[in-house]
């Protein structure tokens, strides 16, 4: 039941205009913040906080505070004035890891000394999988990087193997005298391959060690995933049973102002 679409009629049989106007304005009651996770900076390992509040006249004030009850730098307070005159305000919050990890979104309106307020509690393993996440990623970054650069350089020297293979297959026969310099040659560069051999095995070793290493951290990052998750679906239940308890919250005050005007016509 939407209490500010009733209508409350007051009358004096005694007098010549029999109705009384009332305000609705004194009908009305603003709601309890709702505070919600709007976004995260992984880098910086900081989470963005949102905070809606309506029903409110006259125009209220949005405020931040941590856990100890400091005032936080936020942003711009957006005001949104409906067609009923009540206002709907909203604020936004960037915060990091603190002491108690307890964020408090506060509107008040002086003039008619009215206070609401929500707490929200962060975790402190929320805040540490935000940065082993951005590490993991630089990480995941740099081993790609090597990754490609050592099979740039296995292509490369296969390239060349082949082609000087082919240069070998087109020689010509020669003659005794130019077989001597021609047989140390070869020796040297049977070495050359040798060497070369052993060169490209400690390239595929160590290939095959960073791959092992890759198939690790995409296995933490996965891991680091699932503990965001469980988190999120966490997040998820809170917000459930604050609804509820936003929702009993309004029907005790509909049963409260349903009291009094049965009261008010006895």
């Amino acid at each position: 039941m939407d209490v500010n679409a009733e209508t409350i009629e007051w009358t004096r049989p005694d007098l010549g205009q029999r109705f009384v106007h009332v305000r609705r304005s004194a009908l009305h009651t603003s709601s309890v913040p709702v505070i919600s996770l709007s976004g995260i900076d992984r880098n910086k390992g900081e989470v963005i906080l949102n905070c809606d509040s309506n029903s409110w006249y006259p125009e209220p004030e949005v405020f931040w505070l941590d856990g100890e009850g400091n005032l936080l730098s936020a942003g711009p307070t957006e005001t949104v004035r409906g067609p009923d005159d009540l206002y709907t305000v909203s604020s936004r919050v960037t915060v990091e890891k603190r002491h108690s990890n307890s964020f408090i979104c506060r509107v008040q309106q002086n003039h008619i000394n009215q206070i609401r307020e929500t707490l929200i509690f962060i975790s402190e393993d929320f805040f540490e999988v935000l940065s082993s996440s951005s590490s993991t990623t630089v990480i995941l970054a740099v081993t790609l990087a090597v990754c490609i650069l050592v099979i740039l350089i296995l292509g490369l020297y296969v390239r060349r193997q082949k082609k000087s293979t082919e240069k070998k297959q087109k020689g010509e026969v020669l003659t005794k005298e130019e077989e001597k310099p021609m047989k140390m040659k070869k020796k040297d560069e049977m070495k050359m391959i040798k060497k070369e051999r052993q060169d490209k095995e400690k390239a595929q070793s160590k290939v095959r060690m960073l791959k092992d290493q890759l198939e690790s951290k995409i296995k933490e990052v996965e891991h680091e995933k699932d503990k965001v998750r469980d988190l999120t679906e966490e997040k998820k239940r809170s917000e459930e049973k604050q609804q509820k308890l936003q929702t009993n919250i309004k029907q005790v005050c509909l049963l409260l102002i349903k009291t009094f005007v049965s009261t008010e016509d006895f």
